[in-house]
């Protein structure tokens, strides 16, 4: 079980809807938390950086800086917990893996869901990376 004073990492990938409710919520709770952006969205957008970093209209930095993005694109980091979102309708899971175990989360985030239902969600998938070993 992490302590919120705890160094660790933390991968997110996937996409959803409780994806940047849970950056805000994992980074309250767990500040010393190293955390990767690894969603969907970011990594389409790296990749269209690393391509036009490519390209006869990049400054010779932002090559440089495209050639960084790609190598990491290519050879992520290393991480003791990924949590990744997977959208389906209505529904979202979430799956929490550490080194150790995997724990697979359920969300219903139909229209009647309410905010305190949602922040609720989002810190149960909080919670199950604290618990994550």
């Amino acid at each position: 079980m992490h302590k919120p004073s705890e160094k660790f990492t933390v991968e997110v990938t996937g996409d959803g809807d409780l994806t940047g409710m849970f950056f805000t919520e994992l980074s309250v709770r767990f500040p010393f938390a190293k955390v990767f952006d690894r969603t969907d969205s970011t990594n389409k957008t790296r990749r269209a950086e690393a391509r036009l970093g490519k390209t006869l209209f990049a400054s010779p930095e932002f090559r440089a800086l495209a050639s960084e993005i790609d190598a990491n694109l290519k050879n992520p980091s290393r991480t003791d917990i990924t949590v990744k979102f997977m959208k389906m309708g209505k529904n979202e899971n979430v799956m929490v893996i550490d080194k150790q175990s995997s724990r697979i989360l359920h969300f219903d985030l139909t229209a009647t869901s309410s905010l305190t239902q949602v922040i609720s969600f989002v810190q149960q998938i909080v919670q199950a990376v604290g618990q994550a070993h």
